[in-house]
């Protein structure tokens, strides 16, 4: 697995493995990096007992020891690039999906990551997401993460096809 070899790849990537094994390697490896990717998953969801700017700023005030009012400062551009604005005081539980993955993205923005990994999405979501990234004024790289049995499903999107090989 050559993450650093795709990190010089300036175009989005449709990641396939073999067997689930490598993917889930590979998300390790981001979780564990230092290469600015995030993930959009909801197997990592949003704290249901925040609010959206909460769930937002999390790590910016955590991490960056950034006040709520910093990290929505520096995330309001993209904030209003993908028409989010009404959904900062929302509840997590009060979104519908297209507004969670539009959350999740700004999440990935607030924490900057120029990497979005998106493994085993279906269809419309990553659609969603894909759309979103082109509304927004900053470079962000796809990496879409899939089983080699469903690749099909991606070729659309016209991404750079990389094996993921687990050594």
């Amino acid at each position: 697995m050559n993450v650093s070899y795709w990190l010089n790849i300036e175009e989005n990537l449709l990641l396939v493995a073999k067997k689930r094994k490598e993917i889930l390697r590979l998300i390790d490896l981001a979780h564990r990096s230092g290469f600015h990717i995030g993930i959009i998953s909801d197997d990592y969801p949003l704290l249901s007992d925040l609010d959206v700017a909460e769930n937002l700023a999390l790590s910016g005030m955590y991490h960056q020891n950034l006040s709520l009012t910093q990290v929505l400062k520096k995330i309001d551009p993209f904030i209003q690039e993908i028409n989010s604005e009404e959904l900062i005081d929302k509840r997590i539980e009060d979104l519908n999906r297209d507004e969670l993955l539009k959350i999740y993205l700004l999440r990935c923005i607030a924490n900057n990551n120029s990497i979005i990994l998106f493994y085993e999405p279906i269809f419309k979501d990553i659609k969603t997401i894909y759309d979103l990234i082109g509304l927004i004024d900053k470079k962000i790289r796809l990496w879409v993460a899939c089983l080699e049995k469903n690749t099909e499903r991606y070729y659309s999107f016209g991404f750079k096809e990389i094996a993921i090989l687990d050594k």
